[in-house]
């Protein structure tokens, strides 16, 4: 079971170090992760064991024009959708990471509450089963 969770990684890493200190970590990520974690840990004395366990790759797929909205889970697949679709759909964001990108090329971007794939559904279902 999950001991603990946070918004976003640097959340992660100011409570790991508040409650580890002095530990090692390994930390499981993509070719594509972010810094925070890993600088925030080892600035902290935290030894970091950096795993990749996946590669991100683009896997662009056409959408019809008819769907009213994307959800997106990480900002590779906002990328990813923008290589064959075009940004006039309501952009469901699973956290601000994922959000700030979309901004770039979406008018409407919505942010999940808590960045999980249930909350993300949840915020759509707000809109559309009010």
């Amino acid at each position: 079971p999950v001991a603990h969770q946070e918004k976003n990684a640097k959340k992660l890493a100011e409570y790991l170090v508040e409650y580890m200190g002095g530990l090692e970590v390994t930390y499981f990520c993509s070719n594509l992760r972010l810094d925070d974690l890993p600088n925030i840990l080892a600035e902290n004395k935290i030894q970091v064991i950096e795993v990749e366990a996946y590669a991100t790759k683009p896997a662009p797929v056409k959408i019809e024009d008819s769907i009213e909205g994307v959800l997106f889970f990480s900002p590779s697949t906002v990328e990813s959708y923008l290589l064959k679709n075009s940004p006039d759909k309501v952009a469901y964001c699973i956290g601000e990471t994922t959000a700030t990108v979309a901004r770039k090329h979406f008018s409407d971007v919505r942010v999940a509450k808590i960045p999980t794939v249930e909350s993300v559904i949840d915020l759509v279902n707000e809109e559309y089963f009010k």
